[in-house]
């Protein structure tokens, strides 16, 4: 009697999304890195940094959990546009260090699992990702930007 193969978890995935899933946590370890530089500690624009971290944050589950794969990949692009746009707009004062969380995240989005047959859901994905970068724009400039769950 030959041995049945195992089905692929409804719910887990772990086998495809392990590699999505740690270049996701490094994003997100050196936005939290980022942070804590004294050019960024000290900047009004602190709390940006700390939100697109929490959105990092918030799109580790989803290469792994398939109920979570298109919020997580929405949410990704969105922390795609918040970092580009830490990356422009911080360009003349702190430098252009958010660009090695949005490499890691551009590695996530290639590394991403995806079904057969199915591709990036590219609509949503620019809503998202140019809706952060316009979030960020719109709070660059405004001084002692608060969040209201991200203590500054």
């Amino acid at each position: 009697m030959p041995l049945e193969q195992e089905k692929p978890s409804a719910v887990f995935r772990l086998k495809d999304g392990w590699i999505a899933t740690l270049f996701l946590i490094g994003a997100l370890l050196l936005m939290i890195g980022i942070t804590r530089t004294d050019v960024i500690h000290y900047a009004q624009q602190v709390s940006l940094f700390d939100f697109t971290a929490f959105l990092i944050a918030l799109t580790i589950p989803g290469p792994i959990l398939t109920i979570w794969d298109l919020p997580g990949q929405l949410l990704l692009w969105n922390a795609v546009g918040w970092c580009l746009g830490l990356s422009l707009f911080g360009m003349a004062s702190i430098g252009a260090t958010p660009v090695a969380p949005l490499i890691l995240l551009g590695f996530a989005l290639s590394f991403w699992p995806r079904p057969e047959g199915t591709s990036i859901p590219w609509l949503g994905a620019g809503i998202a990702a140019v809706g952060g970068f316009l979030i960020c724009w719109a709070l660059w400039e405004s001084a002692f930007v608060e969040i209201l769950f991200i203590p500054a």
